[in-house]
């Protein structure tokens, strides 16, 4: 098994940071106090089960009040000023317990109450969240730069967030994801023998890539989405094979044009054009189950209308995840597929 890639921590992200604005004064306009904050927030977070309630209420209090000196030190090019702030946020993280013992009691909690309730695994991209009940995206890191959603509804899943994994790369060794190592990890260290898994990719692909590749190419986006079914489906036949049994959560709609676009959400395409690939890639995938004996589950048909618009009421506030207030749906997809029984 490969070495996963981690992601850089907050303290040498913010040594870094440090010491490039000593030598280069237009990084300044680079950096964004909410984005350095938010670091801290997700540390503060990653800690909320083996840390007091209380405790992590002051440590947030205490890193809210640092945002107007930062944004002002940041406005005026102040070298210092950011370095001093930067260095009293990592001393609010210095509070909290090291890393290595916040994941190792995450893990230890969410494979405990795995192997006790023998509950099903689903893994993949952070659409896993919605499995878990969460309105809002909630993961705490269990190791290996795989998150778990905390479940809060009393449903038999465990859902694990394993990055921004594409269906394109997830057969492939070395992606900037990490996701087939990160699987490897699981089916050996976490995922109870024989046990159920579903596997949730493909959004990102198609919101990101998919029209993409047809300019690229110059090539239709049925080709495009064929290619990346192809190495998904070697991976989902991988898992397979390893005796679990398998099943798909299929790609929601995508995201309207009314969405205004962002970084941390691009997309490439149209609405429609984005949702005809959606449609196709799950039809495709449907086939292909029925010949391989995997499960799939979709509730793509329901979110669209005959003009193939996405229903914006089946998306959470982010516009690009589902909200919890469609669960009931899902549920009775589940359920006819065989996830549930």
């Amino acid at each position: 098994m490969g070495i996963i890639k981690r992601q850089i921590s907050t303290k040498d992200l913010f040594e870094n940071i440090k010491s490039s604005l000593h030598k280069d004064e237009s990084l300044f306009d680079k950096y964004k106090a909410s984005d350095l904050l938010a670091c801290v927030y997700t540390d503060i977070a990653d800690a909320r089960q083996i840390v007091e309630e209380n405790k992590i209420l002051n440590l947030y209090a205490t890193v809210e009040k640092k945002e107007q000196y930062l944004e002002k030190t940041l406005k005026s090019h102040d070298a210092v000023g950011v370095s001093t702030c930067l260095d009293e946020l990592l001393s609010t993280i210095d509070e909290l317990p090291p890393k290595e013992v916040i994941e190792q009691t995450n893990y230890d909690e969410a494979y405990e109450r795995h192997r006790v309730e023998e509950t099903i695994v689903v893994l993949g991209d952070s659409h896993v969240n919605f499995f878990s009940g969460n309105e809002a995206l909630t993961f705490l890191p269990i190791g290996q730069e795989i998150n778990v959603s905390p479940q809060i509804n009393g449903f038999p899943f465990t859902a694990l967030h394993l990055g921004a994994c594409l269906a394109y790369k997830s057969n492939m060794y070395g992606s900037s994801e990490g996701f087939l190592e990160k699987l490897d990890w699981l089916m050996e260290h976490f995922i109870i023998p024989g046990g159920k898994v579903v596997v949730s990719l493909g959004e990102i692909d198609i919101r990101c890539h998919v029209f993409k590749q047809t300019i690229r190419q110059g090539c239709s986006y049925e080709k495009i989405v064929d290619d990346i079914l192809n190495n998904y489906f070697d991976m989902l036949l991988y898992v397979k094979e390893h005796g679990f049994t398998t099943y798909i959560w299929g790609p929601i709609a995508s995201q309207t044009e009314s969405c205004p676009v962002d970084g941390y959400l691009p997309r490439v395409g149209s609405e429609v054009e984005r949702n005809l690939a959606t449609r196709y890639f799950t039809d495709c995938a449907r086939k292909r189950c029925q010949d391989m004996g995997i499960g799939l589950s979709s509730i793509f048909e329901n979110m669209v209308d005959d003009n193939l618009k996405t229903r914006e009421s089946f998306l959470c506030s982010d516009m690009c995840h589902l909200t919890q207030n469609v669960y009931d749906v899902a549920v009775e997809a589940w359920d006819k597929s065989g996830i549930l029984r």
